[in-house]
């Protein structure tokens, strides 16, 4: 949701939900227009969970009811091995998501890295470096076989989970 469409869905549905308790995970991408919106819906009851507290320096920052870091265990992704010659990232609909995941700096580089991959839902466009989508276990095998992860941020998120899931 963050970094992404607007929150129609959540106006559109408010009036079915406004009676429950409603929380919102955000996931540390959201944007200045997004907290306005946010802002709405938090004075009407709804509960927002943040991950980090940068959002907090939006200039119209919604507010939090709690914070939770994001965590991995650390046994599921662990005995990389490099054995592929592949360079990966994983990067949900890319193109559409452009300047929050710097699509045009990820089409410069990654085409040009032989054995380079982009896994992901909605990366059709990508030509041959679509990797597709894969499933969790799939994940996983390619994190500990690949030889490099290309990792290039998003905004306004510092990092994401699949930074973390590199990492480890």
């Amino acid at each position: 949701m963050d970094g992404g469409p607007s929150l129609v869905w959540l106006g559109n549905n408010w009036e079915a939900m406004k009676d429950k308790t409603v929380i919102l995970r955000m996931i540390g991408q959201s944007t200045p227009e997004k907290e306005a919106e946010l802002k709405k819906f938090k004075d009407k009851g709804l509960k927002l969970v943040r991950y980090s507290p940068k959002e907090e320096q939006l200039r119209t920052y919604a507010g939090h009811d709690a914070i939770i870091r994001f965590a991995k265990d650390p046994d599921e992704l662990k005995d990389w091995n490099g054995n592929s010659q592949e360079v990966i990232n994983f990067t949900q609909n890319l193109q559409a998501r452009g300047e929050f995941c710097h699509y045009e700096l990820m089409m410069t580089v990654l085409p040009r890295v032989k054995y380079s991959k982009i896994y992901g839902p909605k990366n059709g466009n990508l030509g041959g470096i679509n990797g597709g989508f894969l499933t969790y276990e799939d994940m996983k095998r390619k994190y500990r076989d690949s030889r490099a992860y290309f990792y290039n941020g998003t905004q306004p998120a510092c990092y994401t989970l699949t930074f973390m899931e590199a990492l480890m």
